[in-house]
């Protein structure tokens, strides 16, 4: 492999400084599945040797990435990778490194990539900046999709009170039971607020973010749809075509009590049915051509919702793609790996979000759940992710199981015991 790795969430935020508190713990989120070399941050690098070595003795991945530690000094990962650029440059050079595999391309990893002398797919910041930015407008996205005739929610943009108000009130008029007010470059779900009411409406742009997108015509407004499930596929986007690399239903939570619907990420379950990715085939075609149109390459999905018409038949609305890495790529690409072990189909489960005990460290974990851990030999179970962030009070994991039934009985188990020992 000739890759070099950055896994910083950081590089997904519309405006970013050099620092971001405690971000950095993400930095190894990806690690289970990732090959070739991987930049973490130092103080991290014992945990992520423990994980590393978790790996190995499970035989998920027995070749895991070679690590390059980097001190943050509370910088973001990205930030600390520039500044210290020289000395990372002398090893990659050693190891025959030539291209960047951030977590998201764009602006900042296109300046990661220049300042380290490596290769994205993109010929300079300029060109990186602009085929993102426009490949992850949600606004852009969805006048695609309606100009192919495809389903989504009924909408537009707004740049000013009395547009935004004008839109709401269409709205409500047209039998949506409440809105949805979106920043049109956020990502789980931070960017997005359920509005019921013309009140809620102008106290929402008190906000100085929301307020500032106002301005920059970067506010989507759009009926708000009751749905059954939320699917997602993951794909890869090359220069000539793409490749679907997975599929989930996201796992969703309530941001506000008033919200009708789910809207934060929380974790995913997959792969999708056969009749759902019928359903959403020709979104995933429109996704990949709208991608290279903007000349994207990497990482993306496409996400939206499943709810029944009038007739009771199930409708796939589209709601927005991200350019970008996602928090069902690893499970996803974990999943595939499960599936050679096992040499059959199965099925996962992941959740990123478990709150544990701050102090909490992995061999804790691992004996509370030491009888449903994944094992090698049947290719099922618990397996951990991302140990950086565990002593922080957060687990990451995915269940595998060769069928629903299996998986909902691993889900449960896995539930009680962390909730009762931990």
């Amino acid at each position: 492999m000739n890759k070099l790795n950055l896994y910083d969430v950081t590089q997904e935020a519309i405006q970013e400084g050099p620092t971001v508190s405690g971000v950095d713990a993400y930095a190894t989120r990806g690690y289970n599945t990732t090959h070739g070399v991987y930049i973490v941050p130092a103080h991290k690098l014992e945990a992520t040797q423990a994980q590393q070595s978790y790996i190995k003795e499970i035989g998920l991945n027995p070749n895991p990435a070679t690590l390059i530690p980097v001190e943050t000094n509370s910088l973001t990962l990205t930030h600390a990778t520039m500044q210290q650029a020289a000395d990372i440059r002398q090893q990659i050079r050693h190891l025959g490194l030539t291209e960047l595999m951030p977590f998201m391309y764009g602006e900042l990893a296109q300046k990661v990539a220049n300042s380290l002398d490596l290769k994205t797919p993109y010929s300079s910041v300029a060109h990186a900046h602009h085929a993102v930015e426009r490949s992850n407008n949600k606004g852009q996205i969805l006048s695609y999709f309606a100009q192919q005739g495809l389903n989504v929610p009924k909408g537009r943009r707004a740049n000013n009170i009395q547009q935004a108000t004008s839109i709401f009130e269409e709205l409500i008029q047209d039998g949506f039971p409440a809105a949805f007010v979106k920043i049109t470059r956020s990502a789980s779900g931070d960017g997005t607020v359920c509005v019921n009411n013309s009140h809620e409406l102008l106290h929402l742009f008190e906000d100085l973010r929301f307020a500032e997108a106002l301005k920059q015509n970067e506010i989507y407004i759009d009926g708000l749809i009751p749905y059954t499930q939320s699917p997602s596929v993951l794909l890869n986007i090359g220069s000539h075509g793409y490749q679907v690399l997975g599929s989930n239903y996201q796992i969703l939570k309530h941001k506000t009590a008033s919200d009708l619907v789910p809207t934060v990420h929380m974790g995913a379950q997959g792969p999708i049915t056969q009749a759902h990715a019928r359903l959403m085939g020709p979104y995933i075609q429109a996704t990949a051509r709208f991608l290279m149109l903007n000349g994207y390459q990497g990482q993306a999905n496409v996400e939206g919702l499943l709810a029944n018409d009038i007739n009771g038949q199930e409708q796939f609305y589209a709601i927005e793609i991200n350019a970008r890495q996602t928090g069902s790529s690893i499970p996803s690409l974990e999943s595939q790996i499960i599936q050679k072990i096992n040499k059959q189909p199965g099925t996962w489960y992941c959740n990123n979000n478990i709150k544990v005990a701050k102090g909490t460290n992995y061999q804790d974990i691992q004996t509370t759940l030491d009888e449903i851990m994944f094992n090698a030999e049947t290719g099922y179970g618990v397996i951990l992710s991302n140990f950086g962030i565990i002593e922080e009070g957060k687990i990451q994991l995915t269940i595998h199981a060769p069928n629903q039934s299996h998986l909902t009985e691993l889900i449960t188990e896995t539930t009680h015991k962390l909730a009762n020992h931990l």
